[in-house]
């Protein structure tokens, strides 16, 4: 029975087709024309002549024939800037590519000492310079005199580091009369070894003990388990710096601790020998205070590639040995049949020269800074790519870029938590490499996509991407690794995400469909990760580099939303059954238990007061997020991950206030089913203050009038402003003054025409008044702000109020400075629109407040009190309101009269006003309040 399974010669099948004239019985063409058997290579033009492709042609032909032959055959090659699996380095400027063209005929031979017989005495003496540049640059001991040489590559520089270690272990065996073949010497390295190390215990004879790895020791060889296969025989460990699988720095010195301490216990030597092949120019540069090289007394030798994060052309590599009492003599040969004295340990006798002086061209080109700026910039696109990956739901980053390191404070965990951190040491340490699979999420709704189609659908949009399988404890894990170099830059990133997802999508139809047709289910057509954003919508509405606009309240999903008791139209129960809500509440129930053993009251006391903003914040993102979280998803994903932040830095620094934001959340939950089914704004004819205390720091009853004003009554140490869109907040528009902002305020809401202001902006201003914590509380909460705006949807905007930053939006309210107690009458506001900072006042804000401090000193030195103070700034309010609004105030204050020391209390204040009035002036006039405007105001 005939079956199409076998394998066909392609060769033989198109000789066949060529000749297929003779089977009819005609005359073969060929033979008339006497041509030469065997397969042949077409000239170009137009097929007149042919070149044998497996034997040399009997004549040559034409360069340029050649030369296009040739390189018409070579256009099939991939991209090497789109060959995203290799390491090795594809470019160099155009003075490196003219240094390796004229030095291309060199051959590095001859290093005699002799250097009147030297044949390239000045390439030997760039060579010898690189070798000290490398020794110094992983810290070997200038005083022992470290030794090595260059290299065709690391493969070759492994082998002559395991022969040096060998040859060791060998006079070590003699000297000691113990026997060197019985039971033979061993070396361990981890099963993620690259192949060089392999071939090197394969060629010369040395037993490899491959120390298994897996999940929990990060897929590479970890130092504990590697002492399980140590013992006296053992010549040596390889450690990676820079694992091929998935980018990870293994543990130098964890691993030389332990060996210290077996030796200590046995008496055996064991040396280290660091495979930096990729992570010896990154770890340097990037990682400057991880201990890894020769700083560890245990690593005798280190091996490098020039040509990958050497940034060098390919064929250069180096080993450098600590001093030259780790590099056995007999395995130096002396040479003498090239007219001079020459020294060679290598495994091959030519090399080229050129890669040795790209080398060097390149250390002095970038330096140091040079080095760590490119280090930088490969980390950060790679972090990039990995977050993009973790994102989309299909995927899942095995490497460790994204990984936090040891956190050292409340800032560095908080920043650290969510990847945000812009410090490379925040990261652990790690080659610019994401290695990612499908996530599992992702396998288990869509069993029939195959990850290895991803690998063959990039190839064919010209991107260079492998699949392959972990070590072989792990082999049943698939990844995808991508190695990110100089010229991968982030437009590329972002090119790479498009496509990667594209395809992705491709393969859940495709696997939609076969699952449908092989198990007879109805799939639905729009089945997806749960979770995962609709890629598609997004990728179209990127086009013009404007991005996912949120939709308003004129849009139709808003409009059916509104009024509605429970959150975005769903059941609350169903929404408390969220994996995520029963997760945090199982975590929170053990950490009340903290607050009774924790011992840092202060710590404490400043966390507490953090909770206050957190949670007004809170209120206002889920009352936003249930009007509009049918089509405003951003702001709902937003509220989400930030309480998962929240709860990561309350869990993680051991502060015992984890249960705190789960209770809020709810609280807030039942707030804004309940309290606020409708829109809260409406533009700017409401505006909303949310204070914490109904006290003297109250708004006076002349500016309650004019705003709509809504209490949370929770006692906390912070106060949020919130300010909705306001079409005369532009940078680009003539700033208004404080009549116009108080006539639309007092207006009737339903007679403003709040769809046309809604045109010009759409940002809703958050802002966060700071109160005087200590440093560290300064830097908290400065983090948060920051991280707020970069997981914020686009319309939204949050700021950190300092007295270094202070609109005028005070000002143009004409709010009383009463409102602001904890700034000694000093409004801080600062705003934001569309992301830009629009104004601030006043200009001098951290002058002001510090003349303020002092001379608040000097009378508390006279004897005055804080009680004092305060009940004069009332009075002085009280007064300048009049009498009627006095005997409202009066119901609720000191009847008493003014004693001399609040009237001297008075008198200061009034003088104090009078500055801070000649301030206000003048800050109108530096913002462009000219007379015109003004007089526009008064309408």
């Amino acid at each position: 029975m005939a079956t199409l399974a076998r394998q066909l010669n392609a060769e033989k099948l198109l000789q066949h087709s060529h000749e297929h004239a003779k089977a009819h019985g005609r005359t073969n063409a060929r033979s008339l024309m006497e041509r030469e058997g065997g397969q042949k290579l077409q000239h170009p033009n137009y097929g007149t002549g042919e070149l044998p492709k497996h034997s040399i042609p009997s004549k040559g032909t034409e360069p340029v024939v050649a030369y296009n032959l040739i390189h018409d055959e070579l256009s099939l090659d991939g991209s090497p800037l789109l060959n995203l699996a290799s390491f090795v380095h594809t470019h160099m400027d155009e003075y490196g590519d003219k240094l390796a063209l004229e030095n291309i005929a060199k051959n590095l031979i001859d290093t005699d000492a002799s250097r009147d017989l030297k044949e390239y005495p000045a390439t030997v003496l760039l060579h010898t310079r690189c070798i000290s540049m490398l020794a110094k640059l992983w810290h070997a001991d200038e005083t022992k005199n470290a030794t090595g040489t260059a290299t065709t590559g690391s493969s070759e520089a492994i082998q002559l580091a395991g022969l040096a270690m060998k040859r060791r272990w060998q006079d070590k065996r003699r000297k000691a009369g113990k026997d060197e073949y019985r039971p033979g010497p061993n070396i361990v390295m981890g099963a993620n070894a690259q192949v060089a190390l392999e071939k090197f215990a394969r060629y010369f004879e040395v037993e490899a003990r491959l120390v298994p790895v897996s999940k929990e020791t990060n897929y590479i060889m970890s130092p504990e388990r590697a002492m399980e296969y140590v013992d006296e025989n053992t010549i040596g460990i390889f450690i990676i710096l820079g694992s091929t699988y998935t980018g990870a720095f293994e543990d130098v010195e964890g691993m030389s601790k332990l060996l210290d301490e077996y030796e200590a216990k046995t008496g055996h030597h064991v040396p280290i020998h660091v495979d930096a092949a990729s992570g010896g120019f990154v770890a340097p540069f990037a990682y400057p205070k991880h201990v890894w090289d020769f700083r560890l007394p245990r690593v005798c030798s280190i091996n490098t590639s020039g040509h990958k994060f050497g940034k060098a052309y390919v064929g250069v590599g180096w080993v450098i040995w600590r001093d030259a009492a780790h590099l056995p003599e007999d395995l130096v040969f002396k040479l003498t049949y090239l007219g001079s004295v020459e020294y060679s340990f290598s495994l091959n006798f030519s090399r080229p020269a050129h890669p040795i002086i790209c080398q060097y061209y390149n250390f002095i080109r970038f330096g140091f800074e040079g080095y760590r700026a490119i280090a930088l910039h490969d980390a950060k696109n790679a972090r990039l790519l990995a977050r993009a990956l973790n994102n989309s739901k299909y995927y899942t980053v095995i490497s460790d870029l994204l990984e936090p390191s040891q956190p050292t404070g409340m800032v560095d965990k908080a920043a650290k938590a969510v990847g945000l951190s812009e410090n490379i040491e925040d990261y652990r340490p790690s080659l610019p490499v994401v290695a990612f699979r499908f996530s599992d999420e992702f396998k288990k709704d869509f069993p029939y996509a195959k990850q290895k189609n991803v690998q063959t659908l990039m190839r064919a949009k010209g991107w260079i991407i492998p699949n392959y399988e972990l070590p072989p404890d792990v082999s049943n894990v698939e990844i995808l690794r991508v190695v990110v170099r100089e010229q991968f830059s982030e437009d590329l990133v972002e090119r790479l995400v498009i496509d990667l997802i594209e395809i992705t999508e491709d393969l859940i139809k495709e696997a939609t469909e076969k699952e449908r047709l092989l198990t007879g289910r109805l799939v639905p057509s729009e089945h997806k990760v749960k979770g995962t954003p609709d890629h598609n919508e997004k990728q179209a509405a990127t086009q013009d580099q404007k991005g996912v606009q949120p939709t308003g309240h004129s849009s139709p999903a808003s409009a059916k939303s509104r009024g509605h008791p429970t959150m975005a139209g769903h059941d609350l129960a169903q929404r408390l059954a969220h994996p995520h809500y029963i997760a945090n509440g199982l975590l929170s129930l053990p950490l009340p238990l903290l607050l009774i053993f924790a011992t840092d009251a202060d710590l404490h006391i400043r966390c507490l007061s953090l909770a206050g903003p957190m949670l007004l914040v809170a209120l206002v993102l889920l009352r936003d997020g249930s009007r509009e979280a049918e089509t405003n998803t951003e702001l709902v994903t937003w509220n989400l991950r930030i309480f998962n932040l929240f709860g990561l830095v309350f869990t993680r620094s051991w502060l015992g206030l984890g249960w705190i934001h789960v209770g809020a959340y709810l609280l807030t939950w039942f707030v804004v089913s309940f309290v606020f089914p409708q829109p809260p704004y409406l533009g700017p004819s409401k505006m909303v203050y949310l204070d914490t205390e109904v006290s003297s720091t109250w708004p006076t009853p002349n500016i309650r009038k004019k705003l709509k004003v809504v209490l949370f009554s929770q006692s906390f140490d912070e106060e949020v402003l919130i300010i909705p869109p306001m079409s005369k907040f532009s940078s680009s528009e003539t700033s208004p003054i404080s009549a116009t902002k108080i006539t639309e305020i007092a207006s009737d809401p339903t007679t403003d025409d709040y769809e046309k202001r809604r045109k010009n902006s759409t940002v809703w201003h958050v802002v966060l008044f700071h109160v005087e914590w200590s440093r560290k509380s300064r830097e908290l909460e400065i983090t948060l702000s920051r991280m707020s705006n970069q997981l914020a949807s686009p319309t939204l905007s949050f700021v950190l109020v300092t007295p270094e930053s202070t609109p005028r939006i005070f000002y143009d309210l004409d709010l009383s400075t009463s409102a602001t107690l904890s700034f000694q009458d000093l409004p801080l506001v600062a705003l934001y629109h569309r992301g830009e900072l629009v104004d601030r006042l006043p200009k001098n804000a951290k002058q002001i407040a510090l003349e303020r401090k002092q001379r608040k000193e000097e009378m508390r030195k006279q004897g005055w009190s804080s009680k004092s103070l305060r009940e004069g700034r009332r009075k002085r309010e009280m007064k300048k309101l009049g009498p009627a609004e006095s005997d409202e105030e009066s119901e609720s204050g000191s009847g008493t009269d003014e004693s001399e020391d609040e009237r001297e209390v008075q008198t200061l204040a009034a003088r104090q006003r009078y500055k801070w009035d000649l301030t206000q002036g003048s800050i109108e006039r530096a913002f462009g309040l000219n007379e015109k405007s003004k007089a526009g105001s008064k309408i």
